[in-house]
């Protein structure tokens, strides 16, 4: 059975086409992965898009790329003992040169 889980807050810090997977530090500093397909939904990016494109079409994962640094909030389900992520929100936008700095 596949559940729903407390949604996950922290720093994006990387993004893996090929295994589709996304690293997110937390504020422990603990590293999360999370699995992720076609069907993740992004939301957040409309409010910094800084072109003529609509704020409905849709955001992707692969539109975070170059976006590390960002805070974002993931919900997520177990899926066969890995964190797959259902759904993506950027809280605050980076573009990845301004990253938080650990202790």
């Amino acid at each position: 059975m596949i559940g729903i889980n407390q949604p996950i807050e922290g720093e994006l810090i990387a993004i893996n086409r090929s295994t589709k997977t996304m690293e997110v530090r937390v504020d422990n500093g603990m590293v999360q992965t999370f699995t992720y397909d076609d069907r993740t939904a992004v939301s957040g990016l409309e409010t910094w898009r800084h072109d003529s494109r609509s704020g409905n079409s849709g955001s992707r994962v692969r539109d975070l790329i170059g976006k590390e640094g960002s805070e974002v909030l993931i919900a997520w389900v177990d899926r066969q003992g890995g964190k797959m992520a259902t759904s993506v929100e950027v809280t605050q936008i980076s573009s990845g040169k301004n990253r938080r700095s650990r202790r």
